[in-house]
């Protein structure tokens, strides 16, 4: 065997034990999306929009927020915060944020709309959907409810 092939041999050798070793780096460093956790998100979004349609179907919400004669219900967040909970599975969280964007865009919850008494506690979770829905009412204001859900 003459030293040219030897070398051609070796170079062979060597060029399958980099682009291996460079199979095995990119596998440790890639790492594949999980199917289930992106199929999960999307059924906690689907049940956001399922919940805020509620809310915004049948003018539920009307009745909530505002009295007969006009005026805002001062229990209104409480009261929303029951019926929100009734349709949440027992591992589901949420926390219902709700502006009004008829002349300038504010927020008008006092407390919480939330099944969590933490207000920090959505920005410790690793992964949370929030879903938006744009709804005028009979009083015509623009409210803007914005639903963040988490599954824990």
């Amino acid at each position: 065997m003459n030293i040219k092939g030897q070398i051609k041999i070796l170079e062979a050798v060597l060029s399958t034990i980099l682009l291996v070793s460079v199979l095995i780096v990119a596998s440790y460093l890639i790492v594949p999306t999980n199917p289930y956790v992106k199929h999960e998100s999307e059924n906690l979004e689907d049940f956001g929009y399922f919940i805020l349609s509620r809310l915004t179907d049948y003018e539920l919400l009307d009745d909530v927020l505002y009295l007969s004669n006009g005026s805002l219900n001062d229990n209104w967040e409480e009261e929303l915060k029951v019926i929100i909970s009734a349709y949440m599975p027992t591992n589901v969280y949420f926390n219902l944020m709700v502006y009004n964007a008829s002349s300038s865009f504010s927020l008008i919850n006092r407390k919480m709309v939330s099944n969590v008494d933490d207000p920090g506690f959505f920005e410790r979770v690793l992964e949370s959907v929030s879903t938006r829905a744009v709804y005028t009412t009979r009083r015509h204001h623009i409210l803007v409810l914005i639903l963040v859900l988490t599954r824990v």
